[in-house]
């Protein structure tokens, strides 16, 4: 532990982008311990997440740099935040390969690109893998790690290694697949949602106000398959048996590739701004990173007993 403690206070951090993942970023390296060192195309936008961390998190050791090549200069990490936009990565990585220390790991926070187009112009690309975080990173404690066929399994090391030291849970992703894992599952939740909205079958309030109840507390304690373990008395196995046919059946019925219509985009919208006016987003957002965070202290070391 003693080690890790000094690792975290010395490793150096820079963060490429400040927007609401940037930032995220950066408050959850902060509260590790890391010194930071923020960079972007709009330098007052780095200043003023520079400014926030600070508030945030006491002791703070942040910096601002302009010059990209002092933003990177000794560090160990890079974590870029830009346009999800497959030209304007590939650049900044191109010059990331030139500028950056060799040793330093080059992470993208893509959330469905895949790494070998990321990295097609990147010299050393061992070293490049991409870390997508749930939004927002200082709250949702849970990272894919996202390797090329080009990145070293020491790469992949070392991001697990660092992401799990400030306190995130790294996943993994063996094979490149567009969206990954988790967006994978959650674009067929919202694509089929927003079919059964479509076709009339269940109202926008209805949907959001029953979802965490029937799935969402389960889910946020384990995983589908977990799921299946439990709900049958001699687990897993005998669940296939029972349901995994009809389940089969079911997901040939599902529509989570169907166009979103005009007019279903416009009962979500509207119903959730009955929820929640626009001017209480923040306050709303507030509220969610606070349940977030109670959900987490609640199952914060379960482990295989439950």
């Amino acid at each position: 532990m003693a080690g890790r403690e000094r690792r975290l206070m010395t490793d150096t951090v820079a963060l490429i982008g400040l927007g609401t993942i940037g930032e995220g970023w950066g408050l959850a390296f902060a509260s590790a311990g890391h010194p930071l060192r923020l960079h972007d195309a709009d330098t007052t936008r780095a200043m003023q997440a520079a400014e926030r961390i600070g508030r945030e998190v006491a002791g703070a050791r942040v910096e601002v740099r302009a010059d990209l090549a002092e933003a990177v200069a000794g560090v160990a990490h890079v974590q870029e935040s830009i346009a999800e936009t497959i030209d304007a990565k590939t650049a900044l990585f191109a010059e990331l390969g030139r500028l950056a220390p060799p040793s330093a790991v080059l992470a993208s926070s893509s959330s469905a690109l895949l790494p070998s187009a990321i990295f097609a112009g990147l010299d050393g690309a061992e070293r490049a893998l991409v870390a997508h975080p749930f939004n927002p990173p200082h709250v949702m404690r849970a990272v894919e790690i996202v390797p090329s066929p080009r990145t070293s399994e020491a790469t992949i090391a070392r991001a697990a290694d660092l992401l799990s030291g400030i306190g995130q849970v790294p996943l993994v992703v063996r094979k490149e697949v567009p969206g990954y894992v988790m967006n994978r599952l959650q674009a067929a939740v919202v694509g089929e949602a927003m079919h059964l909205v479509a076709e009339g079958v269940v109202s926008p309030e209805e949907l959001d106000r029953a979802f965490p109840a029937a799935l969402g507390w389960r889910w946020g304690v384990m995983g589908p398959f977990e799921t299946m373990d439990l709900n049958a008395e001699q687990g897993f196995e005998a669940y296939v048996d029972r349901f995994g046919a009809s389940y089969q059946q079911l997901t040939r019925t599902l529509c989570v590739d169907a166009p979103w219509t005009p007019e279903a985009v416009a009962a979500v919208a509207e119903a959730r701004r009955r929820a929640v006016p626009r001017a209480a987003l923040q306050e709303r957002r507030r509220w969610r990173d606070r349940m977030v965070r109670a959900v987490a202290a609640l199952t914060a070391g379960r482990g295989a007993r439950g």
